[in-house]
């Protein structure tokens, strides 16, 4: 099962048109490693959600809300 924060994130980058490895540098990873959080093989941390809110202009509770953004 999809991490609920992990499907927002693609959601959200899905949805404004841009790519990971975009979101990945300025958020300041590696694109391996934005896409492990991406695919679950690592734990999306505390830091990890503050730089992707931040990059992306939304708030925590909109990356954990587990019906609003993954509706297409």
């Amino acid at each position: 099962m999809e991490n609920i924060v992990a499907a927002n994130i693609k959601s959200i980058i899905r949805k404004r048109g841009l790519k990971q490895s975009f979101v990945a540098e300025k958020c300041g990873y590696k694109q391996s490693t934005f896409g492990n959080i991406l695919n679950g093989r690592l734990d999306i941390r505390e830091r990890d959600i503050s730089k992707i809110c931040d990059f992306l202009d939304v708030t925590p509770n909109e990356l954990f809300n587990s019906s609003s953004l993954t509706m297409d």
